[in-house]
């Protein structure tokens, strides 16, 4: 599965098919298309959404990998039992009895049973927009049309909360793309040069500087304006490359800190979206692991993914990235974070 999202705090009817198949797109933060949607019943009652998972429809003979990946992050998340959704547009009419992807259905209903995990709904909708026809793969008269996905209880807490449910999974990612690349080939040089003569000043009074710099942008993240200069840019970048900061870094992820993770999740897109490889690995792999604490699954996969990509060989990132993989808790992650939250020199 390529999206782990952990349980959010909206109220779902998850015997509301229609309910259900509308709230998927804040489940998510996008509205998926030729998907495979797992929506886990959390315990202890299974009337709760536990861990939502999503993944691209796979051709037949990648189906069977498809549905054992699915069992460790629903046993881990200790799910009662699933709803299933399939996402596609049939390509030719379709008959009562045949609906699309059954042959997917019926094998990831097989490898979960197996492995205890019942299959309580399995459902196919065209699209995920007002007004169209869902069915259900078991009951042909099992149907009905659903409403606005902005009109439902998920989509009223997302908007309170100011979260965005995107088009799509292109138009979340493109959040990430880089602003400007003649700038950050710039700074890709600033950077060259600066650490050809790293190691020759005093390494107290450097860390310190870091630091300044860091509760700096911080602050006027906060302020809301954050337009970066080269070399801005390039001190951050050089500040979160000492393992030291980035780790303390960590910390602000924490909902204790509510208000600095907004802020520093502001910081860390703008390097990301700024910076060179593979130095925007460090800024990219905080956005990832702040955006999974808060429950933004799909959108941590997607940082995680940047930080590898601009530097492959990120431990911190690779870790982060199958934890996601696997439906590791939220709360069990918390475990990277300095004890007692962000350190003193990140409070203000």
């Amino acid at each position: 599965m390529t999206t782990s999202t952990p349980a959010g705090q909206s109220t779902v009817n998850l015997r509301d098919p229609a309910q259900l198949i509308a709230a998927v797109p804040c489940l998510l933060g996008f509205r998926p298309t030729d998907s495979l949607v797992v929506i886990a019943h959390g315990p202890p009652s299974g009337t709760r959404i536990g861990v939502v998972l999503r993944g691209d429809l796979p051709p037949p003979r990648y189906r069977k990998q498809l549905a054992r990946s699915l069992v460790a992050p629903l046993l881990a998340e200790h799910a009662l039992g699933v709803t299933l959704l399939v996402v596609r547009a049939p390509r030719h009419k379709q008959n009562s009895g045949n609906l699309v992807q059954s042959g997917l259905i019926k094998l990831v209903r097989e490898v979960l049973d197996t492995a205890g995990i019942p299959v309580k709904h399995a459902l196919w909708v065209p699209e995920i927009s007002a007004g169209v026809r869902y069915r259900c793969y078991q009951d042909s008269t099992c149907s009905g049309r659903l409403p606005d996905p902005a009109t439902t209880v998920a989509a009223t807490v997302m908007a309170s909360t100011g979260k965005v449910t995107f088009g799509s999974r292109g138009e979340m990612s493109r959040l990430l793309d880089p602003v400007d690349e003649a700038a950050i080939a710039r700074r890709g040089e600033l950077l060259d040069r600066w650490s050809e003569s790293a190691g020759t000043g005093e390494p107290d009074l450097e860390l310190d500087r870091d630091r300044r710099e860091i509760v700096s942008a911080l602050a006027r993240s906060r302020s809301g304006v954050l337009a970066l200069t080269d070399e801005e840019a390039a001190r951050l970048a050089w500040a979160l490359s000492d393992r030291r900061i980035r780790d303390d870094c960590l910390g602000l992820a924490l909902s204790a800190g509510e208000r600095r993770g907004h802020d520093a999740e502001r910081l860390w897109l703008e390097l990301v979206r700024g910076l060179p490889a593979p130095e925007r690995a460090e800024a990219a792999c905080l956005l990832g692991f702040s955006a999974y604490l808060r429950g933004d699954g799909a959108f941590a996969g997607m940082a995680l993914d940047n930080a590898l990509d601009a530097f492959p060989g990120h431990v911190l990132a690779g870790l982060l990235a199958e934890s996601i993989q696997l439906g590791v808790p939220p709360d069990r992650l918390n475990r990277l974070v300095p004890e007692g939250g962000p350190p003193d020199w990140l409070i203000d």
